[in-house]
């Protein structure tokens, strides 16, 4: 079982104000710290939706938006 991601990168600009993890840091320990090793600090972090959005946008979408572009409101 994968326990954690070795981070290799420098975390995206916006991981310390980003809203998904603002809003969803509290829930499932496992989840959200592998998402943010693999998109936020990790290999894709050029295919993060959150960026993508806001690159196309000017502005994020809304927080209940994870990175990889699941609506965490509905799931």
């Amino acid at each position: 079982m994968l326990d954690s991601v070795e981070v290799f990168m420098e975390p995206c600009a916006s991981f310390e104000k980003c809203g998904f993890f603002e809003k969803h840091g509290h829930l499932d320990a496992t989840i959200l710290p592998t998402l943010a090793s693999i998109y936020c600090c990790g290999p894709l972090q050029g295919e993060c939706v959150r960026l993508r959005y806001f690159d196309d946008n000017g502005c994020f979408p809304n927080s209940d938006i994870a990175p990889t572009g699941l609506n965490f409101m509905y799931s």
